[in-house]
């Protein structure tokens, strides 16, 4: 919130499971972190049965980057790496481990900055129903209200990438 990071570089995003199944999650969190999504380019896709895999291309109004869906992979997968200028953080086992990285100048190099480990952030998925009810309950109806338009937004673009199969 203070910046500190710098500009969003570029993020990626790598699940399984499907576009619609976990994809929806990847769309959200993208929408809350980087405002509205603007565009999907599908860059290459597996149709499933009710689903899509691939490779897709994320333009947000705060930025842009990918998401890939492989449909190979048998284990739950949800991983979000998010470069800004100054610090990068990943996110992985679909949110459970949060660490942050920032730029320090490079010890063995004159002139060069490398990424070195900040800190992990606590764990609060485990509270996530929780959380999501304080916040419904807290925050007034109208919000709540573009918040879901905002989730059938990200469903309909979702749907149409499936039911598009030879469509970009």
């Amino acid at each position: 919130k203070n910046n500190s990071f710098g500009d969003l570089v570029n993020f990626q995003l790598f699940f399984n499971k499907g576009l619609l199944h976990n994809g929806i999650h990847a769309l959200q969190v993208l929408n809350h972190f980087f405002g509205d999504i603007k565009e999907i380019k599908t860059l290459n896709k597996t149709i499933l049965e009710d689903d899509i895999c691939g490779d897709f291309r994320v333009i947000c109004k705060k930025g842009s980057g990918t998401l890939s869906c492989s449909a190979d992979i048998n284990y739950s997968v949800f991983e979000i790496n998010i470069w800004f200028k100054n610090a990068k953080v990943e996110i992985k086992n679909g949110g459970s481990s949060i660490k942050v990285y920032i730029t320090k100048k490079s010890k063995l190099f004159n002139g060069y900055t490398n990424l070195e480990f900040k800190e992990k952030l606590p764990d609060s998925l485990k509270n996530y129903m929780l959380n999501s009810l304080d916040f419904l309950l807290k925050e007034d109806f109208k919000k709540c209200k573009k918040i879901l338009k905002k989730q059938l937004k990200l469903h309909k673009i979702i749907l149409k990438r499936i039911k598009y199969k030879t469509s970009n």
